[in-house]
């Protein structure tokens, strides 16, 4: 446990002073009358439906020998459970097991099982019977294949170590040699160029773009700027693998509301300094040209690939520092790049005439304004083509389309991400083939939406939306997407790494996932997942959510659900290296234990934490988080009582806020009164602490109720801020932003619609104008790379926002 306490500052004076409480208000669930909720301190109701996906009807039962009832495929949940239509069918030759007869049923009865089980035989104990009418079945014959503790391999049962390879079973030995997938002794294929067989397994990299380095297995950009908003040098945070080779203030460097600097993640700076992060400083780095207060200079062994100008005269402070630590007031900087890397400096926006031209076919790692910022005084930036400006931006520019990877071995001084994943639409290709979340019934119309918060679109190919019935005032079908296609996934993972997120928090709703179609969307979910972070360096751990879960069989499902995750080929969560681990193990996160509005036991819960910690067979083994209510350390008004000892049994301790505070004084308040304590309670306990943050609250479509639209309001990124900086300033070292795509409720932090112009004619939708501010469409992505920042240590904790 690292966080740490500082002490709270009084803050009456800019709040005004009070007993925390609110007038007619609620702080709790308990505080409302049964049935309801507490949502930013309003007693509101609550629908136990909520999230619950009706679409596993009984099987089709005989009521006499004539009559049939068939329910319907889809049901309606009704007080949190799901009630299924039905028919009542004349069977006209009778009814029998479930169905109607075209004759008179006459199964032939075999006595023996079809086949005998045996280990890893496939068998799987029944007979086949036939009624002479058409009908064919399967039934039990009560016999059970002893069961294999290693890998099966066409029929045989492989010895504990060794694999499957070629249909026969064999030992892992790949040392001293190269190896392929296999891994097994001389059978050992080739790794491809740049990889070494490393523990049987392939590992480093393979064909990096010249202007990328192999950093944790994984082609990365030789180089990428940081920012720092300060006109102190200061200290920065360098991604995993990278080092400073150089930094400079950006101009004019003075705070007059304009942007001055714009690192990797999009981060903007009003006056401040750009870090060089380079992966090997000997291939690209820093150093002086020409030194206008001295004659100061620094050699390049390799090739100049852009110059820029620093600072605007004697005498004052240093305004740029090289690779070597060697400082100017004044003067030129350039970029030394070793021969045949992809990497230079190249002029952008020209403030004083014709514009350069930019990276072009490259990356841009980052760009700056040149110093002094005046047109009319010569040139202040050449880039490596020889355009030069005389005063406007440069940009570091790479020959790679890749990301930095997120180290995956700690949660800690992570900003992580929660992903729900549950969108669905009629035509992606998935079982269900039905809107999923995003109406209520499969007529795709305003009336019937669930959510209120709009995504922007506008970056989605035309094969990734799905026609609802709405249009947009063009005109134009409004369409939405489904979690199920790839495509669409792995750009919301690639957002995450062009913003500076780190990693996802896989939602994964046990009531859906243990079986049928629902199991089929999950995975391909988790597929998509797992292609996108290792497409783009982030990390990512399945949290199962355990509302409305069958509560007699929750615990063999999670725990049944969790080794389909890691042993069935398809999907094998825990065997991509982008799979996030802490203390030593994969981190698995629980959410729901101990809620008052949610299934299972204590027993249950310490049932499931033992199997996570304990499990027989290792590779199921995990760290485990808790997501736990917010009165956790008390077990009071949202948490069931006796569940103390549940909650200080996870390894990660991460209690839910979202509605449980309104304004930025309820932040404080809230800080004050559970952050604060809770931390000392897990320090105390020798856990780790993770706080939600979340950006603001609207679910009247979902709740069919006007007064809960922008029933929280974001005020423009003011409020989600500042939950960011309290959670920073208590001494927090992880972060969970709830959540990355949840617009049923409106905590999405992901691109959404800008202006209400974007919005579909009909019905009634938030867009982040709704408050009267002017935000572009990603700002909430901008906030929670902001938010990365703050926790590496690279800014300073603060309650202000950048600049847009």
């Amino acid at each position: 446990m690292k966080c740490v306490i500082t002490a709270a500052a009084c803050l009456c004076f800019v709040f005004g002073c009070s007993d925390g409480k609110e007038d007619e208000g609620c702080v709790n669930d308990s505080d409302c009358p049964e049935g309801q909720k507490c949502i930013g301190g309003e007693c509101s109701g609550y629908d136990p439906c909520d999230g619950v996906v009706c679409d596993d009807p009984p099987a089709d039962v005989c009521v006499d020998e004539d009559s049939l009832r068939r329910y319907d495929s889809i049901g309606e949940c009704q007080a949190g459970e799901c009630i299924y239509g039905y028919e009542q069918v004349d069977c006209e030759h009778g009814c029998s097991q479930g169905a109607c007869q075209g004759c008179t049923p006459d199964w032939v009865d075999v006595t023996a099982c079809d086949c005998v089980p045996t280990q890893c035989s496939g068998c799987d104990g029944t007979k086949h019977q036939e009624d002479g009418c058409g009908n064919e079945r399967d039934i039990d014959c009560s016999r059970e294949a002893t069961g294999c503790t290693g890998e099966c391999c066409v029929g045989v049962c492989c010895a504990a170590g060794q694999t499957c390879f070629e249909n026969e079973c064999c030992t892992p030995d790949c040392t001293g040699r190269e190896c392929g997938s296999d891994g097994c002794g001389l059978s050992c294929g080739s790794c491809l160029p740049g990889q070494n067989c490393v523990d049987g397994q392939c590992r480093g990299c393979s064909g990096c773009a010249a202007g990328e380095a192999c950093i944790d297995d994984h082609c990365a950009p030789i180089a990428i700027l940081m920012a720092r908003p300060s006109l102190d040098v200061g200290s920065l945070w360098c991604p995993p693998g990278y080092s400073e080779a150089g930094r400079w203030q950006t101009g004019p460097g003075s705070f007059d509301g304009g942007v001055e600097g714009i690192d990797f993640h999009r981060f903007r700076v009003d006056a401040g300094w750009m870090w060089l992060c380079s992966a090997d400083p000997q291939q690209v780095k820093v150093i002086v040209g020409v030194d206008d207060c001295g004659s100061q200079s620094t050699s390049c062994s390799g090739q100049i690939r852009g110059a820029w100008h620093v600072g605007a005269g004697c005498g004052g402070m240093v305004h740029g520092v090289d690779s070597a630590g060697a400082g100017i007031e004044a003067g030129w900087l350039k970029l030394c790049v070793a021969a045949g890397v992809g990497a230079k400096v190249e002029a952008g926006t020209n403030d004083c005439g014709d514009n350069g031209p930019g990276c072009a076919g490259y990356q841009a790692g980052g760009s700056w304004h040149t110093d002094p910022g005046q047109c009319g005084g010569g040139d202040t930036g050449v880039g490596d083509s020889g355009t030069a400006i005389e005063t406007g931006w440069m940009k570091l520019c790479t020959d790679s389309n890749s990301y930095p990877p997120v180290d995956t071995s700690t949660l800690t001084v992570k900003l992580v991400t929660g992903y729900q994943g549950w969108f669905g639409a009629p035509g992606d290709s998935s079982q269900r083939n039905r809107w999923v979340h995003w109406f209520r019934s499969q007529t795709p119309v305003a009336a019937d939406a669930t959510f209120d918060l709009w995504p922007d679109l506008s970056e989605y190919s035309a094969t990734e939306l799905f026609a609802s019935s709405m249009q947009y005032g063009s005109g134009a079908a409004a369409g939405l997407y489904s979690a199920y296609t790839q495509r669409t996934v792995e750009r919301h993972m690639k957002w995450m790494a062009q913003y500076g997120i780190d990693a996802a928090f896989l939602q994964r709703f046990l009531c859906e996932s243990t079986a049928g179609a629902g199991r089929e969307f999950r995975d391909q979910v988790t597929r998509n997942v797992i292609s996108g972070a290792e497409k783009h360096g982030r990390a990512f751990i399945v949290m199962y959510d355990i509302s409305g879960a069958p509560a007699g069989t929750l615990v063999s499902d999670l725990i049944e659900d969790w080794k389909h995750l890691v042993d069935d080929p398809s999907v094998q969560v825990t065997a991509s290296d982008r799979y996030l681990h802490h203390d030593g193990r994969p981190l698995v996160a629980v959410w729901g234990f101990g809620f008052t509005d949610r299934p299972g036991t204590t027993a249950d819960a310490m049932e499931v934490i033992d199997f996570f910690h304990n499990a027989a067979q290792p590779r199921y083994r995990a760290t485990l988080m808790g997501g736990v209510p917010t009165n956790w350390r008390t077990s009071t008004g949202d948490s069931q009582p006796g569940f103390g000892d549940v909650y200080r049994s996870f390894d990660v301790v991460s209690p839910w806020s979202v509605g449980r505070y309104n304004s930025e004084a309820g932040v404080v308040t809230f800080n004050q009164n559970y952050i604060q304590p809770d931390l000392v309670e897990a320090d105390a306990a020798g856990k780790d602490y993770l706080p939600v943050v979340w950006p603001g609250f609207s679910w009247a479509n979902l709740k069919q109720d006007p007064g809960l639209f922008n029933a929280i309001p974001r005020d423009g990124g003011s409020f989600f801020a500042r939950q960011i900086y309290e959670a920073q300033v208590s001494g927090c070292d992880m972060l969970y932003v709830a959540m990355f795509d949840e617009v049923d409720e409106s905590t999405a932090v992901f691109k959404a619609a800008a202006t209400q112009a974007e919005l579909p004619t009909t019905g009634q939708f938030l867009a982040l104008d709704q408050d009267g501010y002017d935000l572009p469409s990603d700002w909430y992505l901008k906030l929670s790379g902001a938010g990365m920042k703050m926790l590496a240590g690279q800014i300073e904790p603060t309650r202000e926002l950048p600049p847009k």
